[in-house]
């Protein structure tokens, strides 16, 4: 059984996968979306900035944590950095570091409800729960 639920949660993921990226290629999107959907590294470095904003240690986002995530350069991810600061997509935190601007929460606010829509049409938290318990049962 394990090896079904196996086999669905690797169909749920790809649903996600492809969804998510059908989303990320949509051509109404605004500037600022389509900014950071250009690459994989600046749409990982706008999730960065979500949590940034969210979390209680802003600070943590520096130019170097966020070269090391990207596996970047220091130079391309200051030259990333500094566009973004350019076009108010983030903010420089008060002590050190970087965070969303409101203009880019506003715009995870939009598509979050296209994603959740995503989700729930790849049926992925089902099985990863199944999958999950029928571990558990087993070991």
């Amino acid at each position: 059984m394990d090896v079904d639920l196996q086999k669905e949660f690797k169909v749920a993921y790809a649903k996600v996968i492809i969804g998510a990226h059908k989303h990320r290629t949509r051509p109404d999107q605004k500037g600022l979306s389509r900014y950071f959907n250009h690459t994989a590294g600046r749409f990982v470095f706008a999730r960065m900035m979500l949590l940034s904003a969210y979390e209680e240690h802003p600070h943590k986002y520096t130019i170097n944590r966020v070269a090391d995530t990207l596996d970047m350069s220091r130079q391309a991810t200051s030259g990333m950095i500094k566009e973004c600061l350019d076009a108010e997509y983030i903010i420089k935190c008060e002590r050190r570091g970087y965070a969303a601007s409101k203009e880019l929460l506003d715009v995870f606010d939009e598509f979050m409800p296209l994603h959740e829509q995503v989700m729930n049409d790849s049926s992925i938290h089902e099985v990863l729960t199944a999958l999950q318990t029928s571990r558990k049962l087993a070991g």
